[in-house]
């Protein structure tokens, strides 16, 4: 093989002087493509709309037809993308003399994603008409019967009135100023102190240089891991291009080379602490931590709900005694006391402190 494509270039691409070369009209397109599937966060269907949307087809002219599910499933399983010529007849990988679209540790990340090995955590929410007049429509829950609040407007002699209410039928109704001000001062309460903060964005830079470690190392064995597997296939396919493997064992031998090379892959991507910025994250947290009222106050509605679902991860309830019960998750909690876990507890020969970050005590 000499690297160069024998029949039709994949979408993406077209036919140049006898070489595939990028086809201005589709490249970015299907560049794209690859990078939603790579997020790990849509289906075939999904995919397949988006890209027939974007007005890519399959085939020329009045014969182009639309991309289908089954149809994405095999362009996201060409390694030509990645810059890789395979063939059926001399049953080898060679490096093909066409640009590549996407890194093979993205292919390999795409080819996890479709063999369902990687799920994102994701969390489905009920489509509701956002109101701006009601932000907490639904976020804040009825004590009474456990059921979210809506809102509305009650007239008055001269103008209407907004309120809350429980749409679960309880005739309590709650002035939305009311709601506000108590949600206000929970967060007051909630936001950590300056000194807290600081401490927990300190033993947050010693976690990710702990775990840069880390991953550094297991980045470099699956690097080495890699080059192995490489090696192996080099010999496979010697092996049976001499005879001694028929291609029933080729065949065998090489899916398990596969899988082991798509599993050092994900290990490879995801020791790549690389992409992550300490300091644009810690500068996020000091920004938005800091005052989490203001940070509520100028927040979108879905990024109230963000905000306040990580806060209070069961949520929050108008108990109509003027008090929104609530329960705060852990890590808030282990903020606000950052300042005081410095605290001896026992050690003679230094001082032990708890950290929650690391996991383990420290001396």
């Amino acid at each position: 093989m000499a690297g160069l494509i024998s029949g039709n270039p994949p979408l993406g691409y077209k036919f140049e002087m006898g070489l595939a070369v990028k086809d201005t009209e589709t490249w970015d397109k299907v560049k794209s493509a690859w990078d939603i599937m790579a997020a790990g966060k849509t289906s075939l269907s999904q995919i397949a709309k988006i890209m027939n949307e974007a007005g890519l087809k399959i085939g020329r002219s009045k014969r182009a037809y639309k991309i289908r599910p089954q149809t994405a499933n095999r362009i996201f399983r060409l390694k030509f993308y990645a810059g890789v010529l395979s063939s059926d007849t001399y049953k080898q990988e060679i490096k093909g003399q066409h640009v590549p679209m996407i890194t093979l540790d993205q292919f390999y990340k795409v080819q996890a994603v479709l063999d369902g090995r990687r799920v994102s955590d994701m969390v489905l929410v009920r489509r509701t008409k956002e109101n701006e007049d009601f932000p907490l429509r639904r976020i804040v829950k009825c004590s009474i019967c456990d059921v979210g609040l809506t809102g509305g407007w009650s007239r008055g002699r001269n103008k209407k009135y907004p309120y809350y209410r429980c749409a679960g039928g309880c005739t309590k109704s709650i002035k939305v100023g009311i709601l506000e001000d108590a949600m206000m001062n929970l967060l007051k309460q909630v936001t950590p102190k300056p000194e807290a903060l600081n401490l927990f964005i300190s033993r947050m830079y010693q976690v990710y240089q702990k775990r840069y470690s880390q991953l550094k190392t297991m980045k470099d064995k699956a690097d080495v891991e890699i080059i192995n597997l490489q090696e192996m296939r080099r010999q496979l396919v010697e092996k049976n291009l001499s005879g001694i493997y028929s291609d029933e064992i080729f065949k065998e031998q090489n899916a398990i080379i596969e899988e082991k090379m798509t599993r050092a892959q994900i290990v490879k991507e995801d020791s790549l602490i690389d992409q992550y910025n300490i300091d644009k994250v810690t500068d996020f947290m000091r920004t938005k931590l800091a005052d989490l009222g203001e940070t509520y106050k100028s927040s979108s509605i879905d990024q109230a709900k963000v905000l306040l679902g990580s806060i209070f991860p069961s949520g929050l309830s108008w108990d109509y005694n003027g008090t929104l019960n609530h329960e705060i998750r852990p890590i808030y909690r282990y903020i606000q006391g950052s300042w005081d876990m410095g605290i001896p507890y026992g050690a003679r020969n230094g001082t032990r402190t708890r950290d929650l970050l690391l996991g383990k005590e420290t001396l």
